[in-house]
């Protein structure tokens, strides 16, 4: 009975072999836009919606893989997944870097946010629930509602004015708990709606807290979910500075080991370290290497604005490459066996493919074995595709999946817009101007900018105990800046020189003349040459205008005037016009006389 199955098979297939060589193939054409920097993400949409999704739809691709990339996934802005266990600080690092508490944050030692807040700029606060966003085209976490009720209602979107929000939104999760209240307490799988979020988002910051830096089993078992996802996976050690130097190397050490056995990978991933909330460091010990760590990882967040079209493309390219791979494998079935030979072949399609459809394909289209999908996918997707078959796939609709491979994704390489070409405002994750090359200025263009603008007036009227303020008199002054705190300590520590927390009325006028200089784009130096520190002492203050004089003489020479100078023999005025006096011309004769003298008596060695 097999065989007679067999011997109509290989009837069938000639004949629509036959068939398939007499009939045409019809190609649609798409009414596609140019491709530009400024179009990308519109056109990368409308490429894919054109020539991958209609595959991806007759092939049942969601069975397998993730579901149809939704429209607002491709207009959407960079997102950052902050995870990690509770009371590490991931909602206090998120307010620092907004420069603001977002609606309904909170705090605490304890397990206080039991909520994923999805974080997006909008003019004012406000907070609205997933079940009310689900259904909104321009939301693209619409998967969420796979997750019920239970989730959604725990789940919400939140504004703030914040202009980092315009370019990257950031997702603050709950924290991850420990034994039985990771399941118990909760009633929706945390570990599936993270790896939701890991799969969508562009970045993942898995943070650890330097003072409890044991990793338990929970965590492990987070990890291991999210590896398929390593690229994105940036570990970040908070609250570094609360250790003395010899304790966090052994912290540090101890994490990466951890890691490096719990994630089993090549590369030992890289851990930023730093101290992400709005207070001064606890121990300098190691402010050099936090502060590097800090620059680094805010540049990897920065670079997301750019990297995301990246991402993007990689992407849908995976998927044409694994619905052509498809649709190659079901034509072939098809060419081979009837459909309804196909409830047959689930008994023994593990044999089928690997002996004779996957050889096929790779020798007539000259493919390697790595880059087919594996067998239990290919079962999986017979199993549950339309009507428990699989369609068989126009030749047309595989060909604009090749043009897609070979045609359009070097158009689209080319096109990708470079880093930094767009201007946008990162707030605290912006390149620090504070290592940065600066102008050199001296103390005279400070003094020139505090009578100018009446700075001395504005710190008498602090009402200064023996001529010196503390730093809680000028922290609204600074503060009103609006720049970030790590530039108003910087700008403190150049103008305090002697590290006492007092400054006079010079050091006063100095921080404003250096908030004033970094507003309107200047740099701050790493230290403060001689020239432009303010002078000690009244004496040299007096010096210095007397120089400041010289230099606006200099500048400004007075009119030449006739010297009121009388001679002892002659009572009349000195008076250059007079050019023929007689008395001028003597004594311009004798100073001749005189001089030539002297001249001939050096020349004669006397």
């Amino acid at each position: 009975m097999e065989r007679q199955m067999v011997l109509l098979c290989n009837n069938q297939k000639e004949a629509a072999m036959g068939a398939k060589q007499t009939k045409p193939s019809e190609r649609k054409e798409h009414a596609l836009p140019e491709l530009t920097p400024q179009s990308m993400p519109e056109a990368l949409r409308l490429y894919y919606k054109a020539k991958v999704l209609p595959t991806e739809l007759l092939l049942s691709y969601d069975v397998f893989c993730s579901p149809p990339l939704l429209d607002a996934e491709f207009t959407c802005s960079p997102a950052v997944l902050v995870v990690g266990e509770y009371s590490v600080g991931k909602t206090t690092m998120i307010n620092h870097f907004l420069n603001m508490e977002y609606l309904s944050s909170r705090t605490g030692p304890e397990p206080t946010t039991d909520t994923f807040c999805i974080l997006s700029y909008g003019p004012d606060h406000c907070q609205l629930p997933a079940t009310t966003m689900i259904n909104d085209l321009k939301f693209p976490y619409q998967g969420l509602s796979r997750f019920g009720q239970a989730l959604l209602n725990r789940c919400f979107t939140v504004t703030c004015p914040c202009p980092l929000l315009r370019h990257i939104s950031i997702i603050d999760t709950p924290g991850i708990l420990t034994g039985e209240r990771q399941t118990k307490s909760r009633p929706y799988d945390y570990d599936l709606v993270l790896q939701y979020f890991a799969e969508k988002v562009d970045c993942v910051l898995f943070m650890f807290d330097v003072l409890k830096v044991d990793m338990g089993e929970e965590v492990k078992r987070i990890l291991l979910n999210l590896q398929a996802f390593e690229e994105k996976i940036l570990i970040v050690l908070n609250k570094s500075d609360m250790c003395d130097s010899m304790t966090f190397n052994r912290v540090k050490g101890s994490l990466t080991w951890t890691l490096s056995r719990t994630l089993q990978t090549v590369e030992v991933p890289r851990i930023y370290c730093g101290t992400f909330w709005d207070q001064p460091m606890q121990n300098l010990d190691n402010r050099e290497l936090l502060e590097q760590d800090t620059r680094d990882l805010c540049k990897e967040l920065r670079s997301l604005t750019y990297t995301i079209h990246v991402r993007r493309l990689i992407e849908v390219t995976q998927r044409a490459i694994h619905a052509r791979m498809f649709a190659l494998i079901s034509n072939e079935l098809h060419a081979r066996y009837p459909p309804f030979c196909f409830s047959i072949l689930k008994q023994r399609i593990a044999t089928c493919l690997s002996e004779e459809i996957y050889p096929e394909v790779i020798r007539r289209y000259k493919l390697s074995p790595t880059d087919l999908p594996p067998i239990p996918a290919m079962q999986q997707l017979l199993s549950g595709g339309q009507d428990g078959t699989l369609p068989e796939i126009e030749e047309g609709a595989v060909q604009d999946l090749e043009d897609f491979l070979n045609v359009d994704v070097p158009r689209f390489l080319n096109v990708i817009p470079p880093e930094g070409s767009i201007p946008a405002n990162y707030g605290r994750l912006a390149d620090s101007t504070l290592y940065a090359q600066s102008e050199k200025f001296d103390w005279c263009a400070a003094d020139e900018a505090a009578e100018k603008h009446g700075w001395r007036k504005e710190f008498q009227k602090l009402k200064p105990l023996d001529g010196r303020v503390g730093p809680e008199d000028v922290t609204a002054m600074m503060e009103g800046s609006g720049l970030s705190r790590p530039l108003l300590d910087q700008i403190w520590r150049l103008a305090d020189d002697d590290g006492d927390d007092l400054i006079n009325e010079d050091e006063y006028c100095l921080i404003k003349f250096l908030l004033k200089r970094t507003v309107e784009g200047h740099t701050i130096p790493d230290e403060l040459d001689h020239r432009a520190k303010p002078p000690r002492t009244h004496i040299a203050r007096h010096c210095l205008e007397l120089e400041r004089n010289r230099k606006m003489a200099e500048n400004n020479p007075p009119k030449r005037e006739p010297f009121p100078w009388r001679f002892e023999h002659d009572p009349r005025k000195w008076d250059f016009d007079r050019k023929e006096d007689p008395e001028n011309i003597r004594l311009r004769e004798q100073t001749k006389s005189i001089l030539r003298s002297l001249r001939d008596r050096l020349g004669d060695g006397k």
